[in-house]
């Protein structure tokens, strides 16, 4: 069994939009768009025959594998002057390629924080609502199962059960909140690229590799 969903889910923060101008600043991509999602499973049957040792073996598998959840870039300080309503967001510094958003894809900088400066106090800046997008996911689980017929009434399953088979990382949203210095006046975002700052991933979203083994008798 197969299934893959590319969606597409955007909106307006309306607790982000003070006012009809600012309603175009508050449009991005929702929290919880997944752009690409994909899920397959397969339950095989072993055509093996014959003693009870041979026979009655089965193999599973389920593969998922996902686009990244959306991050929007914030300030620390409340640039804009709003009062804190919402997190302030930078502007665009024009330093990177295409003028905008630049991925690096590393766990300690996943985007370049230079791509953004600190707008004009007062002003909201450019850069838009869910303007990055986050690690993809990507998980690989698989499980060998026994049944074995033990006598006309009794029944025994073993299982061998293994979660992310590969060993892959799946990294979390990275930090998003670039602390700003020297306002009102010549206001600058802090040196990141470091964990725990801006940018940096300090969590998974997946477990490491797992192996579990169970029996089970039916009478």
């Amino acid at each position: 069994m197969v299934g893959s969903t590319p969606t597409r889910f955007r909106q307006i923060c309306l607790g982000c939009a003070v006012s009809f101008a600012s309603a175009v600043h508050a449009y991005g991509l929702c929290s919880f768009d997944i752009r690409n999602n994909f899920t397959g499973n397969v339950l095989y049957t072993l055509p093996f025959k014959g003693n009870r040792l041979v026979s009655g073996w089965e193999v599973t598998s389920i593969i998922t594998a996902a686009s990244g959840l959306p991050v929007t870039i914030q300030e620390s300080a409340d640039v804009a002057g709003l009062g804190g309503i919402q997190g302030d967001r930078p502007n665009y510094s024009g330093t990177c390629p295409g003028g905008k958003d630049q991925i690096l894809g590393k766990w300690y900088e996943w985007f370049n924080s230079s791509c953004y400066a600190v707008q004009t106090y007062g002003t909201l800046g450019d850069v838009g609502r869910s303007s990055v997008e986050g690690p993809d996911l990507f998980e690989w689980d698989a499980s060998i199962i026994k049944q074995t017929k033990i006598t006309e009434r009794v029944n025994a399953e073993f299982r061998a059960e293994f979660f992310n088979v590969l060993n892959h990382t799946n990294l979390g949203l990275p930090s998003s909140l670039g602390v700003v210095t020297g306002l009102p006046n010549a206001a600058t975002l802090a040196p990141t690229g470091l964990p725990g700052d801006s940018g940096a991933i300090t969590a998974t979203t997946t477990t490491p590799r797992q192996i579990q083994f169970s029996l089970q008798l039916t009478f």
